[in-house]
């Protein structure tokens, strides 16, 4: 009774400060912790609200409007597209607006590059990241550009499919996004792209030559196609917000050709089959990019699992390869290689790690959505759209492949092939020494990615992501020192901010995801 009193009372509360859209279910009488209204979405709000909103209008203001560091807008996608789905799905539109009003500060940044282009873009200026030596500063950095405006077009097309009528503030910031979005995909969807991308889908992994990139599928591909799918449905939704000619644009060939090239070499890239759950149970898998990354100096190391670090940083070289601070490896840069890297140590037929292929979760959910909105703006032919079965073949690969079977103590390994050795040993961009991620050590990108979103195609995702909110509020020694160790940014020794915005990636993937 006492349970039931309290999930009344945080369902009131939520009601009072983000009152759902018409037609949303009944948040008031939510019996399940995990529902809308429930005890678990109270906790995103305390977090929002009492912590993690102010500290990303502080870092848009300090790091993109003062510094110039593009990278806050990959790091803003990171921290809020869950929460902004969970806003979508409980029909909160006061927090979609809040995330709205972050994202609009970027537009204050940009830059237009003068004789060059008239287009406006995102120009790294500062930050760690960008330096003169990896060739960033002074330049737009197109991860950041496109992550960033595949959460843009996202929250604009929330806003614009609500069940409400727009106020100005809503209008402007819908008008603004589409304008954005439109000058960037016509500079990067040009008939040029296009043809690039025909050339990638007759590409064959034994066509990839060493360690280059060129012939990849990558995560900038993959925000490509959920923006314009987010974007059509923005245009589709603002026939009645925006006018009819705002509509209009998007109907270029050009455009329509692009995008129906993303579609088609992701499709290409997509190999389905089947596995067995724990030995007992067949379940349709997929695997993107197969193959194609067996040789990627990222996973040189991806088939060597053994406990011995393939490199130690100096920091660590003294303490028997045990770094007492994980996350500093900076300083004398010099490492020391223990395990060489060859044949042997790299996983065959090789795809994306499961930190890269959170973007599955927001691409494939944005196809579902708005794959009517794409048929008419855009042109798509419906079958080139990957429906529903495929995203369930991805969670059956989270559970059959990258899961290693144990409900009680749930960890997932590197990649969605199974594999999972060593990942990024030796990775510095910017400089440093990295020593990579052992073994499941990628593992909270299930939790931070959304992945457990993919509970409405197999609920045993849901039953595995509500066992590790479990363990990450236990009170059990053994429980604590399992998430210490494998999750750590979800422990008691991380440092407050850390595990707030851990905690607000995680927790909205478990709230109101019911069964297809």
């Amino acid at each position: 009774m006492r349970l039931l009193q309290k999930q009344l009372v945080a369902a009131l509360i939520l009601a009072t400060m983000y009152a759902p859209t018409p037609n949303v279910w009944a948040t008031a009488m939510a019996a399940d912790r995990f529902d809308c209204g429930g005890e678990v979405e109270d906790e995103v709000y305390s977090l929002w609200k009492n912590n993690v909103r102010a500290y990303l209008e502080r870092s848009m203001q300090d790091r993109l409007i003062s510094m110039g560091d593009v990278y806050v807008l990959y790091d803003l996608q990171t921290y809020t597209h869950n929460l902004l789905s969970m806003a979508r799905r409980c029909g909160r539109t006061e927090l979609i607006m809040d995330i709205a009003r972050i994202v609009r500060v970027s537009f204050g940044a940009l830059q237009t590059p003068g004789l060059v282009s008239p287009d406006r873009r995102w120009i790294c200026r500062g930050g760690k990241t960008c330096t003169y030596r990896n060739g960033l500063l002074g330049s737009e950095v197109m991860l950041c550009s496109v992550q960033f405006l595949g959460l843009a077009v996202s929250v604009a097309n929330a806003l614009a499919s609500s069940q409400q009528s727009l106020d100005r503030e809503q209008r402007a910031f819908v008008q603004e996004v589409s304008d954005i979005v439109e000058e960037h995909l016509r500079r990067w969807g040009d008939a040029k792209a296009t043809k690039a991308l025909d050339a990638l889908v007759k590409a064959r992994p034994g066509d990839v030559q060493g360690t280059s990139s060129k012939l990849l599928f990558t995560d900038r591909s993959l925000w490509m196609i959920s923006i314009y799918a987010e974007w059509a449905g923005l245009l589709d939704a603002s026939r009645a917000h925006l006018g009819e000619a705002r509509s209009r644009i998007s109907a270029t060939r050009e455009l329509s050709a692009h995008v129906n090239g993303l579609l088609r070499l992701f499709n290409a890239r997509i190999s389905q089959g089947t596995a067995w759950v724990n030995g007992n149970t067949a379940v349709p898998v997929a695997d993107i990019d197969g193959g194609f990354w067996t040789y990627f100096s990222d996973n040189r190391y991806a088939a060597y699992e053994g406990e011995q670090k393939p490199l130690v940083c100096p920091s660590t070289a003294s303490t028997g390869g045990v770094n007492p601070d994980a996350s500093s490896n900076t300083g004398n840069t010099t490492p020391k290689l223990l395990v060489a890297a060859t044949k042997s140590t790299m996983s065959d037929k090789l795809g994306w790690d499961i930190s890269h292929a959170r973007r599955l979760v927001h691409a494939l959910d944005a196809l579902q959505r708005n794959r009517t909105a794409l048929t008419w703006v855009f042109k798509v032919d419906e079958a080139n759209i990957p429906q529903a079965n495929v995203t369930d073949a991805f969670a059956g690969a989270m559970i059959a492949r990258v899961w290693n079977g144990d409900k009680h103590h749930p960890l997932f390994r590197n990649y969605l092939s199974g594999a999972n050795g060593w990942y990024r040993v030796g990775y510095s961009p910017a400089g440093g020494c990295n020593e990579g991620k052992p073994p499941y050590g990628l593992g909270e990108s299930f939790l931070t990615g959304g992945y457990a979103s993919w509970g409405t195609y197999r609920p045993l995702i849901s039953q595995l992501g509500h066992r590790l909110y479990d363990l990450m509020n236990s009170s059990n020694a053994g429980d604590k020192a399992f998430v210490a160790r494998y999750y750590e940014q979800f422990g008691s020794a991380a440092r407050p901010l850390n595990r707030a915005l851990s905690e607000i990636m995680f927790l909205p993937s478990l709230v109101g995801i019911r069964k297809q």
